[in-house]
């Protein structure tokens, strides 16, 4: 039976941080400033304003990548040696 206190390594959640949340952050706090200049429109939008409403979308890509790649797996390990099927950890055998 694993350990209850197992973790991710610490290369595994360096590249979780890096990935779901320095990323999005450089995409949205710090590519404006260097796309501020840019007056191309798409979909009527400015540029910019595209810019930030396609971060959700990256944003999301970014913490899907985190979770079913990097940390998805690792729970997956951890959860394997606990029984979490119907009825599981429940008293419905026992009176109190």
């Amino acid at each position: 039976m694993p350990s209850r206190t197992a973790r991710p390594s610490g290369k595994r959640t360096a590249l979780s941080v890096l990935i779901g949340l320095v990323a999005p952050f450089l995409y949205v706090a710090v590519a404006p400033f260097l796309l501020g200049g840019v007056s191309v429109k798409i979909f009527g939008f400015p540029f910019l304003y595209f810019w930030i409403f396609s971060s959700f979308v990256f944003t999301s890509v970014c913490l899907a990548i985190c979770w079913y790649a990097i940390d998805g797996p690792v729970h997956q390990e951890f959860d394997a040696g606990f029984d979490t099927g119907p009825g599981a950890g429940s008293d419905a055998g026992e009176e109190w």
